[in-house]
């Protein structure tokens, strides 16, 4: 089969979902299908190899850079610009992480699949609408979403998608032969405690300080951010000197940090911005937390309900209270003076991820998914 996958993302990049959209090609392209990804044009072209490498995925599809014009609405030309030339290359199947790629692939009756990470709606009433005119078409075969809250808020919104939406959360990959690590900055003898991932507001960084305030006994290392929130966070919450930042690190190199850490942290807060004012708080699946499995560390998270679609508290990590930052402490004391209880919480999490969620089963089960759509 022959798929054409639409991203709104620039690559490289250093957003999370330029990661995602190209181990999804790589997932659909290691169960045998022709993978085309359709990603904006850059102005600073990087050859595609290194592309490649930048996001530690196998050369097995291509890419498709299209132009996207610098004028407002530039999204709607870029979407048809897609889905014209995936008509024209005749796809089997368009799988959209973009909206309006996925609106004009429908049109032109393409059979597609649309992902979403967070309502449609929060976008605006444009957005809304071409979305609820997409859940009548014969084209729409599926949507595809991160949470089961997220499918619960749909299914409560568009009565009409009940038969048309899945949960596939995100996912990692298992890394193959030897294991890498990073030289960390700091005492290494000291419990080195690690969190990897952006620094909007919600995402933890504000449980992170104060925790390393109250254990001095570990060092806290933290992978990710622009040097301009680093500097802010520094300016505005004094991060004591047991804290090291590293600011953002190529996809491929993650997995290397993370295994160097003794223990993950995934402080996820009740509402989160992703950098564009609008709260997904209530509909995310981290991949970050996918990605703290596959590293074999154990992990303490927040306790809430997308999280705990993943993690049981006591099988395969330990949560707590979002902003309980005692509870943060004493978790943390625990891990540091039971290495076996650790080494079990985090064997637990790889062998769920290994059986669940990596990219392959992930692209599989969204195939099995329109297979029985088809069929």
């Amino acid at each position: 089969m022959k798929i054409a996958f639409f991203s709104f993302s620039s690559l490289p990049s250093q957003r999370a979902n330029s990661v995602f959209v190209m181990k999804m090609c790589q997932g659909f392209s290691k169960l045998g299908h022709e993978t085309v990804l359709f990603v904006p044009r850059s102005n600073n072209a990087v050859p595609h190899d290194k592309i490649f490498d930048f996001y530690d995925v196998e050369h097995r599809f291509k890419i498709i850079q299209v132009p996207k014009p610098k004028f407002f609405g530039s999204g709607i030309t870029y979407g048809l610009l897609c889905a014209l030339k995936a008509k024209k290359m005749s796809v089997d199947l368009a799988y959209s992480r973009h909206l309006l790629s996925g609106f004009f692939s429908v049109k032109l009756g393409i059979p597609t699949i649309l992902e979403s990470h967070a309502p449609f709606k929060q976008n605006g009433y444009i957005y809304d609408m071409l979305f609820g005119y997409l859940l009548k078409a014969k084209e729409l075969k599926g949507v595809a979403v991160i949470t089961e809250s997220l499918k619960k808020h749909y299914v409560q919104q568009y009565p009409l998608l009940k038969r048309k939406i899945f949960v596939v959360p995100d996912a990692a990959d298992v890394p193959e032969g030897k294991a890498r690590t990073q030289s960390l900055h700091g005492e290494n003898d000291r419990f080195c405690v690690g969190y990897a991932g952006s620094l909007f507001k919600g995402k933890g960084i504000e449980v992170i300080i104060p925790l390393a305030r109250l254990c001095q006994w570990a060092t806290f290392h933290i992978v990710g951010g622009t040097q301009e929130q680093i500097d802010e966070l520094k300016r505005q919450q004094d991060a004591p000197e047991n804290v090291y930042f590293y600011g953002f690190r190529e996809p491929w190199s993650i997995n290397g940090y993370l295994r160097s850490f003794d223990v993950l942290l995934l402080p996820n807060q009740e509402v989160v911005n992703a950098g564009n004012q609008i709260d997904i708080g209530k509909w995310t699946s981290p991949m970050k937390l996918f990605e703290y499995m596959a590293a074999e560390r154990p992990i303490i998270a927040s306790d809430l309900p997308v999280i705990k679609e993943v993690l049981q508290h006591e099988k395969n990590a330990l949560l707590c209270g979002p902003r309980d930052i005692a509870c943060w402490v004493e978790t943390l004391e625990r891990l540091r003076d039971s290495p076996a209880l650790g080494t079990l919480l985090s064997e637990t999490a790889l062998e769920d991820l290994k059986r669940n969620y990596t990219w392959k089963a992930r692209a599989r089960k969204i195939l099995g998914y329109y297979s029985n759509q088809v069929s």
